[in-house]
């Protein structure tokens, strides 16, 4: 029910009121001056526990002491233009009460006032203090209404606008990474438009090996594209495949094929040579999938603490990962059937240069020669299966080769050799001068000062009808030079290798025999021209 403030200097008259509208159902609060009813306006805006709350009605005496009821109705309004007032006159002149209604009163009573008049004349200020209330709650509804409305539209447009430019920039990364097939430029185009439309500092991208157990750095670029040259080479001596069993966050977006954010790198399992060289902080690791099968990850990371990625622009680099696995995957095949297509015209014109002789020592000769055309090496060797031992037949690049001929391995001490020829399958070893299995026999064998500055190794084995008879090697002053697409290459080469020093061995032998018959015929013939016992 509404509440009732009744201001008047007579106490029967603020009794006799009290009694009517509270018999009406009316909350009733009296003060006797403009003072006391200040006062208590002014603490029911803020009623403290156990108080009185807002003031609905007010019902007042025109005629006060020190401050007349046209001041408090002044005030009033000042307070709460909404609070209606009910002047009450006891004059015969009536004049002073319309005055009042003009002046914002709500309505006026002269005395005497009877119950029926008082409880009429405040029931219809309630109804419209009630009304006037509601019209202010629904139009602070709609109000708020319109508000809610305009944040909803904002919001949207703003997602719809930001939607359009990710759809503009993979529309437009689409089709940069589309204009060529060259992996080298895809890489480039990929992870530099990747850095710059989701907000990072810069964009790595690692490709996984073909039987997926190692994941090697390809490419990366600043978001700007600015080329860093010292950069450039800490990237490129950190370019060397990592088996994904040691990196988890990698192997957990691999094989969940889901995005995931490394806040704090230094708390990471991230290799160390990924991470401290650039400064990275954080970093956002993507998956790359082409066909539904994962061929490597991409890596967007902050050099600065505390950044992140929004929602958006994770979405965003799961995107654009999606095209440019297919775009890096297309480049790839291409890649590898032109280098196929090289590689077997390769080894035809190396298959006729071997076949052009049959001396073993030429053979061996142009084996080393042509290798480069297909395997970059600082060194070179063939060695050939005696028994138990690989002796050096032929060597390239070495600087004292007359110390290294003729050198014999037995392969007991020789781990790395030996396993060359058991597995009969190319070896590749990317440090080689922090593995024992080289450090080791390289001292027994003496060979520890010509072979100081190698740092990568890899044997093929010579293989004939299933049968080892030797092994390749080649020797790079780089770490981590050598790739499993090399091995493969190597392998090609070696089996061609292999079947021209057979041939050339088997015509050596086939020569020797026919001096050595050659020999006896020439012994025969002399014994059966005489019969002298001494002569013969």
């Amino acid at each position: 029910m509404a509440h009732v403030l009744i201001v008047d200097d007579e106490l029967s008259i603020r009794e006799t009121f009290q009694a009517f509208l509270e018999e009406a159902g009316y909350d009733v609060t009296t003060a006797a001056d403009f003072f006391e009813a200040e006062a208590f306006l002014a603490r029911a805006r803020s009623p403290g526990p156990g108080e009185a709350g807002g003031v609905d009605i007010i019902v007042a005496d025109i005629i006060l002491p020190r401050v007349n009821g046209l001041a408090l109705l002044q005030r009033v309004r000042e307070i709460d233009e909404n609070i209606p007032v009910i002047m009450v006159t006891g004059e015969p002149d009536i004049s002073t009460a319309i005055e009042a209604v003009r002046h914002g009163a709500y309505d006026y009573v002269a005395k005497p006032v009877t119950q029926e008049m008082l409880t009429h004349v405040v029931g219809r200020a309630a109804e419209r203090k009630r009304l006037l209330d509601e019209k202010r709650r629904l139009e602070a509804e709609n109000r708020d209404y319109q508000a809610d409305l305009e944040k909803k539209v904002a919001e949207r447009t703003a997602e719809l606008e930001r939607r359009n430019q990710e759809l503009a920039a993979l529309i437009e990364i689409g089709r940069d990474i589309s204009a060529t097939l060259d992996l080298n430029k895809v890489l480039k185009r990929v992870t530099q438009r990747a850095a710059q439309v989701c907000g990072a500092h810069r964009c790595t991208i690692l490709m996984l090996t073909e039987e997926g157990k190692m994941l090697n750095p390809s490419m990366s670029q600043f978001s700007n594209g600015h080329v860093d040259q010292e950069m450039w080479r800490l990237f490129r001596d950190a370019s060397y495949p990592v088996p994904v069993s040691q990196v988890p966050e990698a192997w957990q977006v691999i094989h969940e094929r889901r995005p995931l954010f490394v806040s704090d790198t230094s708390v990471s399992s991230l290799p160390r040579h990924w991470i401290e060289p650039f400064g990275v902080k954080s970093v956002l690791v993507v998956p790359l999938v082409s066909k539904a099968r994962v061929i490597g990850v991409m890596a967007l990371d902050h050099v600065e603490e505390g950044q992140e990625f929004t929602e958006e622009q994770v979405n965003l680099a799961m995107a654009i990962a999606a095209q440019a696995a297919v775009a890096i995957e297309n480049a790839r095949l291409l890649e590898e059937e032109r280098d196929s297509r090289r590689l077997a015209n390769t080894l035809r014109e190396i298959a006729q240069a071997l076949n052009s002789t049959l001396s073993l020592n030429e053979v061996l000769g142009l084996i080393l020669a042509e290798l480069g055309k297909v395997i970059a090496f600082d060194s070179g060797s063939i060695m050939l299966l005696e028994g138990r031992d690989l002796v050096i037949h032929a060597v390239k690049g070495f600087t004292d080769p007359a110390s290294v001929l003729k050198v014999r391995l037995n392969l007991d001490l020789a781990p790395l050799n030996r396993e060359v020829v058991e597995s009969k399958r190319p070896l590749v070893v990317s440090a080689v001068h922090e593995d024992e299995r080289w450090l080791k026999p390289m001292k027994v064998f003496g060979l520890e000062s010509e072979l100081r500055n190698i740092r990568s190794w890899m044997g093929v084995p010579l293989v004939v009808k299933d049968r080892v008879i030797g092994i390749l090697t080649t020797d790079k002053s780089e770490a981590h030079f050598y790739s499993e697409r090399d091995a493969k290459t190597a392998l090609a080469f070696a089996n061609q290798a292999a079947i021209a020093i057979e041939n050339a061995r088997l015509f050596e032998e086939a020569q020797q025999r026919a001096r050595q018959l050659e020999a006896l015929t020439k012994v025969g013939r002399a014994i059966g021209s005489t019969l002298d016992l001494g002569e013969v």
